[in-house]
């Protein structure tokens, strides 16, 4: 696991780098406008774990703050997984959605 924590120290400061992506994404997936812009990723790619009704209306608004912010490796360094909070809903993004996540940091 050496392998991991590695990776995890490069990114620790985290966040930062990516919340803008993170709060567009979630725009496209739970904004006002996500019935146009909405993206369906299959449950493994995009999960929301026991969502909260007023933490999906802060997303919603866009008045929201990202807890638990972690960065987790794949195979391929330059594609993470990401996990984190709003409120008491924890979202872990994989696959095809992480890789938006990336595309909206561009």
């Amino acid at each position: 696991m050496e392998h991991a924590s590695n990776f995890e120290r490069r990114v620790e400061s985290g966040l930062g780098n990516y919340e803008n992506a993170i709060r567009k994404f979630l725009q496209l997936q739970f904004g006002e406008d996500s019935k146009h812009t909405r993206i369906r990723y299959d449950n493994r790619a995009f999960d929301v774990s026991d969502p909260k009704i007023g933490d999906i209306d802060a997303v919603r608004s866009g008045n929201f703050e990202i807890s638990g912010f972690r960065v987790s490796p794949t195979k391929d360094l330059h594609k993470p997984n990401f996990n984190f909070y709003v409120g008491g809903t924890e979202f872990n993004v994989t696959g095809a959605a992480a890789d938006k996540i990336r595309e909206l940091m561009e």
